[in-house]
């Protein structure tokens, strides 16, 4: 896997082009995926559940600070998916059943430059054509930087928001690369008209 480094961010992240495999090695991916059903059975059903919902539009990392335990980070991510959704869809999206979909992966890390561990969230959403993938960007940035926490803190700054189009089903196995049987009840969940469920 090719990786980079970026200094502002403070955590890794993939080249666009590259998630984890080569393109012309379907059939190690396959594989790789066999092997796993064997030991991890629910991921692998959840693994079809996400590859059956594609195509995507996008695919976004969120990175928290320290010590944001999972329910804020639900709680953070819904207030953003509630101000996109108005944004791209008009405030009556609820009502006219038009919203963003798709799915959230939470993960650890250590970070880079600070060592400390953190939390992101990859997210692969499916949503409207009516706008250009700056326009996306553009609008999702904004309403992220308007989500503040208990302390008057901006959550989201564009240096913790890594928004990328979605390219191939090679971001999936990227997303559920720390998944197993055991976690994945609490790190992969569903996005849907009331957000994170």
């Amino acid at each position: 896997m090719t990786i980079k480094k970026n200094l502002k961010g403070g955590f890794l992240r993939l080249k666009p082009d590259v998630f984890g495999y080569e393109k012309n090695d379907k059939e190690k991916y396959k594989c790789d995926w066999e092997k796993r059903k064997v030991k991890n059975p629910n991921i692998y059903e959840w693994w079809k559940l996400v590859q059956d919902n594609e195509p995507y539009k996008f695919f976004i990392t969120l990175t928290f600070r320290g010590g944001t335990s999972i329910n804020k980070m639900i709680q953070y991510i819904n207030h953003l998916l509630d101000r996109y959704n108005q944004k791209i869809y008009r405030r009556s999206y609820k009502r006219k059943c038009k919203f963003v979909e798709g799915f959230i992966f939470q993960e650890d890390y250590k970070s880079v430059n600070c060592g400390k561990n953190r939390k992101h969230v990859h997210m692969l959403i499916k949503c409207t054509d009516q706008y250009n993938f700056k326009e996306h960007k553009d609008i999702f940035i904004k309403a992220a930087s308007k989500i503040i926490d208990g302390k008057k803190r901006h959550v989201f700054t564009e240096k913790n928001i890594d928004f990328q189009k979605y390219r191939d089903d090679g971001a999936i196995n990227y997303c559920m690369k720390e998944l197993d049987d055991k976690n994945v009840d609490d790190r992969l969940r569903t996005i849907g008209m009331e957000g994170v469920f």
